[in-house]
């Protein structure tokens, strides 16, 4: 029987690295993409955790299945969008990009992830379609033209309409966290997909407001009260705010280019002072070691020009397998939008 420490670090490995080597190709296109519209996502966080950042071994037992049968094959589109990015041979793009293409309307002809029964089930729906989005984008699939699918299209507005639904609720609420942020890293990435510019210009909204949450400090009030892990949702609230300026194709303001700036020294500081830096401070506790070092390039976005948050960057970044499932696998996508040349960006 798997113990409990083991089954929080594979549910770990799940939940964010996912590693897409382990994803071999599938023996045909539609065996890539069955993925089921009912979600049936649980909270698995300890109920006894006021800081809902440690998880509960028992309820990482049961949801186990019920992830890996959405994880599995959403795996293996961001494996094949990856496998499309590096090929050099002519007809093997093709056919990935014609695999690809079927997979996908696959997902549209099963209502893939449109069952959404609750607030767990809709934070997991907004990571897949985020990653969904980007391997689309990866595969130079057809993007708001005759060509592409009307059922593809379909699904992804479809889609677009429950993330807009589920962040405008939480905002109105005044839940403004990561989990917001990653609704407009979704519609920063569907709206390209589907050349609507309404979807992006809504993603730089969230972008201007996670921007005005970082406090003086560079902290962020929603994800301060995590404990020892605060400062690794700072990094993951950041990940999305950083995507949907490399997704986006206006410049950012430079009252949001100021704060973003000093959420990314405030991470920074605290990995080099894990007691005492201002992350530390309100969390009231140390912080452990980060488990997700890959998403540290992205803080490349926040520096604005500021060699020394760069040079930090690519220390910490320095041996880091940079890939992240949420943000569809190889960050290097993301990341070659990144104009060095434009400290504005």
């Amino acid at each position: 029987m798997i113990s409990s420490r083991a089954a929080v670090l594979l549910a770990f490995a799940i939940f964010v690295l996912v590693p897409l080597d382990a994803y071999a190709a599938p023996e045909s296109c539609r065996d890539s993409a069955l993925i089921p519209s009912d979600l049936n996502i649980a909270v698995r966080y300890k109920a006894s955790d006021p800081t809902q950042s440690e998880l509960d071994p028992d309820k990482v037992r049961e949801q186990a299945a019920v992830r890996r049968r959405i994880e599995r094959p959403v795996g293996r589109i961001v494996a094949m969008a990856d496998r499309y990015r590096h090929a050099r041979n002519v007809a093997t793009k093709r056919r990935l990009q014609e695999c690809l293409a079927l997979s996908f309307e696959s997902l549209a002809s099963a209502r893939s992830l449109e069952g959404v029964k609750s607030k767990a089930a809709a934070y997991y729906r907004n990571w897949m379609i985020t990653a969904l989005a980007i391997s689309y984008l990866k595969a130079e699939l057809p993007s708001a033209s005759q060509l592409q699918s009307e059922s593809i299209r379909s699904w992804f507005e479809r889609h677009a309409i429950g993330i807009q639904a589920f962040e405008r609720d939480r905002v109105q609420s005044k839940h403004i966290d990561n989990h917001v942020y990653w609704s407009g890293a979704a519609l920063a990435a569907v709206g390209r997909v589907l050349g609507r510019a309404d979807l992006k210009s809504e993603a730089n909204d969230i972008l201007a407001l996670g921007a005005s949450q970082v406090r003086e400090d560079g902290t962020l009030a929603s994800e301060s009260n995590r404990g020892t892990r605060a400062r690794h949702y700072h990094l993951f609230a950041a990940a999305p705010l950083a995507t949907i300026i490399l997704l986006q194709e206006v410049p950012t303001s430079a009252v949001t280019r100021r704060q973003l700036h000093r959420l990314a020294s405030s991470i920074i500081q605290s990995t080099d002072d894990e007691r005492d830096s201002s992350i530390a401070k309100r969390a009231g506790a140390p912080q452990q070691a980060e488990t997700t070092p890959f998403l540290y390039p992205l803080l490349h976005v926040f520096a604005f020009g500021d060699s020394s948050i760069s040079e930090r960057v690519e220390t910490l970044a320095k041996g880091v397998n940079m890939r992240s499932f949420f943000l569809g696998g190889e960050l290097s996508f993301l990341l070659s939008r990144l104009d060095p040349n434009n400290p504005l960006q």
